[in-house]
């Protein structure tokens, strides 16, 4: 079903067909609980960026994946808790690993889980 609706969104997007089979291919890999990167998902099919959030959007809309907001060190690379809404993100953070204080509304980035396949 989710190659299905894949294939779909990126046809009327106009991918090449070959861009459609790697992103099938990409996508058969995740599983349930796992997180998605829109930046993997540029590396591994080449899509433009604005198409790879254009595509996890409409996943998001068809029950596949949830958006999140992940707070990142920008010193260290410290992963911090994932956020489901922004306005749960506190204003700043000083990283437990180097501390450096973030703040984490600037450099929050969205990430997926897949819910459903």
């Amino acid at each position: 079903m989710l190659s299905n609706i894949l294939k779909s969104i990126l046809e009327k997007r106009k991918v090449s067909n070959d861009n459609i089979q790697k992103t099938i291919d990409l996508f058969s890999r995740y599983r349930i609980g796992t997180y998605i990167y829109p930046s993997v998902v540029k590396r591994e099919t080449k899509l433009d960026i604005k198409e790879i959030y254009y595509l996890l959007s409409e996943l998001e809309k068809h029950n596949f994946l949830k958006s999140y907001y992940e707070v990142v060190c920008t010193t260290c690379n410290h992963n911090y808790e994932l956020y489901e809404v922004m306005n749960q993100i506190p204003k700043e953070i000083v990283c437990e690993n180097c501390e450096n204080r973030i703040e984490p509304i600037e450099t929050a980035k969205i990430v997926f889980k897949v819910i459903n396949k």
